[in-house]
């Protein structure tokens, strides 16, 4: 999959993807807080996000101004443009990895995730796949649950070596 996201970037036409075309049509701007959390809940890849977690994106990710309005710290085409590429070395990056590392991803996420997750368990043996509860954004959607689940694996760790 990689090879065809790095062909069609270097003919342009990776731009297209709809993940790089939604990041471009983002709103930008509000001109005030109620009016960016009335934007971005239950909107896109934000449905289903806990509102604590709707709250610390907005907190993170918008730049107030002294007039009260908000706009996005990072611009609509950077997103674009990390959406309309692809990582270079990846594979001899993830067949090198010496530690144990464990990779999860939620059930309702992209397609080429738990296939990527798949590809990186058959190059690499310290790599552990764990499908959970959510979408791409599980962590935002489930933060206990996430949060608990990966306490379990820290304290189970110890007897893995």
């Amino acid at each position: 999959m990689l090879r065809a996201m790095r062909f069609a970037e270097s003919v342009g036409v990776y731009q297209r993807n709809q993940m790089a075309q939604r990041a471009r049509k983002r709103g930008r701007e509000w001109q005030d807080r109620g009016a960016a959390w009335a934007y971005f809940h239950q909107r896109g890849i934000f449905r289903g996000w806990d509102d604590r977690a709707l709250a610390a994106y907005l907190d993170h990710a918008l730049r107030t101004h002294p007039d009260g309005r908000l706009t996005l710290k990072c611009p609509p085409e950077r997103e674009a443009e990390i959406f309309s590429s692809s990582p270079k070395g990846l594979w001899k990056a993830v067949s090198r990895i010496s530690v144990p590392t464990d990779i999860f991803y939620g059930e309702g996420t992209y397609p080429f995730v738990p296939r990527g997750v798949t590809h990186a368990r058959r190059r690499n043996p310290h790599i552990h796949g764990h499908c959970v509860p959510g979408h791409h954004c599980f962590m935002q959607e489930f933060p206990e649950a996430t949060a608990e689940t990966v306490r379990a694996l820290l304290s189970e760790m110890t007897g893995r070596g």
